[in-house]
């Protein structure tokens, strides 16, 4: 069993959609919650500020181009870097069983697009009272 995460104002959180819309007002609602936060728009992003930000958390969507969201939550958890990182799936295509499929890349959470305040904020408590990884 792993350390719980540390209060809001020292969690670090990675936003990760192509939709700049979707990255900017994510993160502006995360950072009001006292969260630091950075964003990603491409795949290779993700990647390079994941390694270097150390995230404890991901919000990642699942069509992002290039490499989808189910390859970048495997290579992340791949990495030693990764492996503690905790990824929220984020999709606005959701078929039946899509969920299943995102827990079994690794992702411990799923948002379906458009989400309201109370549901990121619901995930976020829900996935940062996690004790496990």
């Amino acid at each position: 069993m792993s350390e719980p995460l540390p209060q809001s104002t020292q969690v670090r959180i990675l936003v990760a959609d192509d939709n700049v819309d979707i990255t900017t007002t994510t993160s502006m609602l995360l950072e009001l919650e006292g969260y630091q936060v950075k964003t990603a728009v491409t795949s290779a992003e993700v990647l390079s500020i994941a390694e270097e930000f150390a995230p404890h958390v991901i919000l990642l969507d699942i069509k992002m181009p290039g490499m989808d969201g189910y390859e970048i939550c495997r290579r992340i958890k791949s990495h030693d870097w990764g492996a503690s990182i905790r990824l929220v799936a984020q999709s606005g295509w959701s078929p039946p069983g899509e969920r299943e499929r995102a827990a079994r890349a690794g992702f411990s959470s799923y948002l379906a697009k458009p989400y309201s305040v109370e549901e990121l904020q619901t995930a976020m408590r829900n996935i940062l009272e996690t004790t496990t990884t």
